[in-house]
């Protein structure tokens, strides 16, 4: 075989994986709205899913201190790999929010779940007025997370409306920290499940 031969074989192979690539994106896409759906319909019926997919774990106190560096935010964002954990806080964050449409509960999530201070560092793409924020968009568990909230009654959230979410209340973060009526930044406190990780 020719080096022309092999250059041919690599540009079709590299033709191939891209279509490739691009079709497991929309399937995981699809799998991610399923998922949502199923969420969905779980709890309007009162059905958690953890109950469905596995043995009631040990109960215990679980601490949950607001989020206020990049490193926690970093390490709540790996954790959210866990299943268990995920549900955990889900259910925590389902049980402590008090409205029942889509913005305003990912809003009140976003104020149990980081401090004020902390958002004004953060922005969607991690680009700011002359310096450098911490990128949102790098923490897919958070965002995922994020849907599940926001997905509620009629509306099942997608991927661009929990990024104009997040575009949103980050350009305006600034302004949130000032205002005197939202939630302070403490620690809370919830039951949780005792897992082993599952990575």
């Amino acid at each position: 075989m020719s080096e022309i031969d092999v250059l041919n074989f690599l540009r079709k192979m590299e033709g191939q994986i891209f279509v490739l690539d691009v079709y497991v994106r929309k399937v995981n896409e699809k799998i991610i709205r399923l998922e949502s759906i199923v969420q969905l319909v779980l709890h309007k019926h009162g059905i958690s899913a953890v109950g469905i997919t596995q043995r009631q774990p040990m109960i215990s106190d679980f601490e949950f201190e607001q989020i206020d560096t990049l490193e926690s935010l970093e390490a709540f964002n790996e954790n959210l790999q866990n299943t268990a954990y995920q549900e955990q806080i889900f259910h925590w964050l389902n049980s402590n929010i008090t409205d029942d449409k889509s913005e305003n509960r990912m809003t009140e999530a976003i104020d149990l779940l980081f401090t004020k201070k902390f958002m004004t560092k953060c922005s969607w793409t991690g680009v700011g007025r002359g310096s450098e924020k911490i990128a949102m968009m790098r923490m897919v568990n958070i965002t995922k997370l994020f849907r599940r909230i926001g997905t509620y009654g009629d509306v099942v959230m997608n991927p661009r409306m929990v990024m104009l979410f997040f575009m949103k209340k980050l350009r305006n973060a600034g302004r949130r920290s000032e205002m005197k009526h939202l939630r302070r930044s403490t620690t809370h406190y919830f039951k949780s499940n005792k897992v082993k990780s599952e990575n």
